[in-house]
């Protein structure tokens, strides 16, 4: 149910909204009014006065919602265009859905502690799958770059360093994950010369 501030008169609604709220008012003071000269109507007083709060209760929902989607499109940057010697080669030239989710050496990038927990996830997932492949277990250190590219589902490239369990000596790897609804799958995962 969607949260409400409360006015002082024990009526809540949004502040959002005055005239509408103008409005509701005016229907609540003709519905106490009608049910002081029609007490035999307190039955379906009561079911217009529950349909009115599912419509303010709509109303809130709806401009969390708005709030919501206003905050997703900060938490995921468009990277710059870059220079016409790099989209040669840079990948998200190639890819205009391609957005830069994190880049530890690029402070203009949002570093959002709940996207850093949640990229650290997925390279997880990913090291896990190279560790099945492979007899040194590796654990993940820290993310250094991240790319999401949306086409049925997520592609996450992502560009962290592990640190094998029995050295301190850690290395970059990069990951394909492809993330959709109900499952989780690697594309690749390799070691990088750094």
């Amino acid at each position: 149910m969607a949260s409400r501030k409360s006015t002082g008169d024990g009526d809540s609604e949004t502040e959002k909204y005055p005239e509408t709220k103008k409005r509701v008012n005016k229907m609540r003071k003709h519905l106490d009014r009608f049910e002081l000269e029609n007490p035999e109507q307190k039955n379906r007083i009561t079911k217009i006065r529950r349909h009115l709060d599912k419509l303010i209760n709509k109303l809130e929902e709806e401009d969390e919602q708005e709030e919501v989607q206003e905050e997703i499109p900060s938490c995921y940057r468009k990277p710059d265009k870059p220079d016409v010697q790099e989209s040669r080669y840079s990948p998200l030239a190639r890819r205009p859905s391609s957005w830069l989710l994190y880049d530890r050496g690029n402070s203009t990038v949002d570093a959002n502690p709940f996207r850093v927990r949640f990229l650290k996830n997925i390279a997880k997932i990913a090291i896990g799958y190279f560790n099945k492949q492979s007899p040194i277990r590796y654990s993940v250190v820290d993310m250094v770059r991240a790319t999401q590219h949306v086409c049925a589902g997520r592609y996450f490239r992502l560009t962290f360093t592990a640190k094998p369990e029995v050295s301190e000596e850690t290395e970059t790897f990069e990951a394909k994950v492809c993330y959709r609804i109900g499952q989780t799958n690697v594309d690749f995962v390799k070691i990088v010369a750094t």
